[in-house]
């Protein structure tokens, strides 16, 4: 649920014709890859990478988490295209806006790459409680 609040932060955040730019951009992108996410860091760190073969049971997690994947997926994007559209906008290269562009995704929506996690959000012991809180941690400090 938390996925549905970063879009209206990052809205709040973004000039309003990049926010279109980017939810234009993102909707293409469902029907035909434009290659913006292999061009991003942050993205290409949170979309994580497929094994190629997967056990039976892995292939039932991942059927579970479709909804949620599918979300995160859409939501990450609207908001580092919409940024990235307004950083060039304002004459940054690509190179920066994009770099800025998952800087500014990162704190609206939780960075999970490695290292850039609390340690209380990998620890098993606390895991039941802490794994959903990345996010409502940031939408409180962001």
């Amino acid at each position: 649920m938390t996925n549905l609040i970063a879009p209206v932060q990052a809205l709040a955040k973004t000039n309003k014709v990049a926010f279109t730019k980017g939810t234009v951009d993102t909707f293409k992108n469902i029907f035909k890859n434009d290659g913006f996410v292999d061009k991003n860091s942050f993205l290409t760190a949170r979309m994580g990478t497929d094994n190629i073969s997967k056990t039976p049971w892995e292939k039932a997690q991942n059927a579970g988490y479709i909804f949620m994947k599918g979300m995160d997926y859409f939501t990450s994007n609207l908001i580092v295209r919409s940024k990235y559209h307004e950083l060039l906008s304002k004459g940054m290269s690509e190179e920066v806006a994009h770099k800025e562009a998952g800087k500014f995704a990162s704190r609206i929506m939780g960075d999970r790459t490695k290292g850039a996690n609390a340690q209380l959000f990998n620890s098993k012991l606390f895991n039941v409680v802490g794994q959903f809180q990345l996010e409502v941690n940031n939408q409180l400090y962001s």
